[in-house]
């Protein structure tokens, strides 16, 4: 870049007879910097006027190498000190606390991020060494050498595996920001599933109680229906869409103990930057369509039905699906000893609903497997029934051990109370 171009980048932000009082520092450095430039372009235009220039060789290295310190240190102060004005108000976390950016591609994240926050202490990372990261990276020096210069407000960690965070980050953070974790290869998703269950695990260990995670992923990786998202429709009648062929990170968060606490559509361009990292390469990606960001948070815990029970029992929506939760489907088969199917059904439902509350949000009957049992001739229902919590987190397990809770409870009842119901 020319040093006319950088003068001009200074002057738009920076005209020093417009300065504030809390700017005076900033602007004397400013000055001072393009004293210099322009100082050693005047003394390089003198020596190439020279009728003998190779008698002047050693000055001109020595000047040229003074206007090239000097270009690079205008450049950090400009940008860094037009971060107050290009700064979005439209900023998406909570300023308060340390933050620490994991896996960065090319770190071009963590300098936006930065600039939108520059009261903020922060931890910037990658997983690559500095050796390994400038060769992969090549774009990513510039960025280096800027976070290293807002040290030690910007602590700047290389070699930082987001599966395994050593123990002196524990606690030491209220927000912890990924976007578009990638395992390293071609696109698997059994691959990608397991790096991010590794990455929940390693985190239960290093966030506390009201700290969050705020995950960023591309298009169809979350799992969840987009249109949700982006109208920030959280209760439903109807069942929720997600996607299998899909990370499923509310589910590999539940496995861990985390809870979705908010979900919003991702745009790059609210930080300035450019995602990079494809392929591991120094190359961009776009992301933004239907990008999804998911704030996490440690979830409450309950091993036992009693336990979850209570824990939701103050929920409003008690008979909605919430579209941001695990849900998981049941099914029982129940064969009637009383023609009068529709009263005994009706007394079946009210006795589940009995046994359990929210967890359970629906039960249909599924009507193509209706049948008899070829022995006793007596009639054969199969109902399907919806689990999901919003408080806790449902699991795969935990829902497994609720659900032989209630197959009990429905034997020991329909004996004490000799309903003509049998379970199958």
């Amino acid at each position: 870049m020319s040093v006319e171009t950088l003068l001009t980048e200074v002057t738009p932000f920076f005209p020093l007879k417009d300065c504030k009082k809390k700017d005076k520092e900033e602007a004397s450095i400013l000055g001072k910097l393009k004293e210099a430039v322009i100082d050693a372009k005047r003394t390089i235009t003198e020596v190439l006027h020279i009728s003998h220039p190779e008698g002047t060789i050693g000055s001109l290295i020595k000047s040229n190498e003074k206007l090239i310190e000097e270009v690079s240190a205008l450049r950090l102060a400009v940008l860094a000190l037009s971060n107050q004005n290009s700064a979005s108000n439209n900023k998406k976390f909570n300023s308060s606390g340390p933050f620490l950016i994991m896996g960065d591609g090319n770190l071009s994240f963590s300098v936006a991020f930065t600039r939108l926050y520059p009261n903020v202490l922060i931890t910037t990372s990658v997983i690559e060494s500095k050796n390994e990261f400038l060769m992969r990276y090549p774009s990513g020096g510039q960025n280096v050498e800027y976070l290293n210069w807002l040290s030690p407000r910007v602590d700047l960690v290389f070699s930082l595996d987001a599966t395994k965070i050593p123990k002196y980050m524990h606690g030491k953070y209220q927000n912890i920001i990924m976007n578009f974790p990638h395992h390293g290869g071609k696109s698997n998703l059994k691959k990608s599933k397991i790096l991010l269950g590794n990455i929940f695990k390693s985190l239960r260990n290093v966030l506390k109680k009201h700290d969050y995670f705020h995950l960023t992923l591309a298009k169809g990786q979350s799992g969840l229906n987009y249109d949700n998202v982006l109208n920030n429709e959280i209760w439903s009648e109807k069942i929720p869409q997600h996607k299998k062929d899909s990370w499923q990170a509310i589910y590999l968060a539940a496995e861990n103990g985390f809870i979705l606490s908010l979900a919003t559509p991702f745009n790059s361009d609210d930080f300035s930057y450019d995602s990079s990292g494809y392929k591991n390469k120094d190359q961009m990606f776009h992301n933004d369509g239907e990008s999804v960001m998911l704030t996490f948070e440690i979830a409450n815990q309950a091993n036992d039905l009693e336990t979850f029970s209570l824990i939701e029992c103050n929920d409003e929506n008690y008979n909605l699906f919430h579209n941001f939760r695990p849900y998981f489907i049941h099914d029982i088969s129940i064969l009637y000893s009383n023609p009068d199917i529709s009263h005994w059904e009706t007394q079946l439902f009210s006795t589940i609903k009995s046994i359990v509350d929210r967890p359970l949000i629906k039960i249909i009957e599924v009507q193509n497997l209706r049948g008899s049992c070829p022995h006793t001739k007596r009639p054969n229902r199969v109902y399907r029934i919806y689990w999901q919590g919003v408080k806790v987190p449902l699991t795969k397990v935990l829902c497994n051990k609720f659900q032989n809770k209630l197959r009990d409870k429905l034997v020991e009842t329909f004996v004490y109370t000799k309903m003509p119901l049998t379970l199958n």
